[in-house]
């Protein structure tokens, strides 16, 4: 492994923190925008649930395969 000047070690250790600071942003829009869709479909199960009539306040067993 070679050895870096000290300014170029600093330089490229600034970069690498950048990068991985604008990525983890960019990570945390997406799961936002994902939380996002997935409540919006649960909206929209129990929308259809209330539709046809089920009691939402009563338990209700789910079956689920995968």
């Amino acid at each position: 492994m070679t050895r870096m000047p000290g300014r170029t070690s600093f330089a490229l250790a600034a970069v690498l923190a950048s990068a991985t600071v604008a990525r983890a942003a960019s990570e945390e829009n997406n799961v936002a925008q994902s939380n996002a869709e997935e409540v919006a479909q649960d909206n929209q199960a129990l929308d259809q649930l209330r539709s046809a009539g089920s009691d939402l306040s009563k338990p209700h067993q789910i079956e689920f395969y995968l």
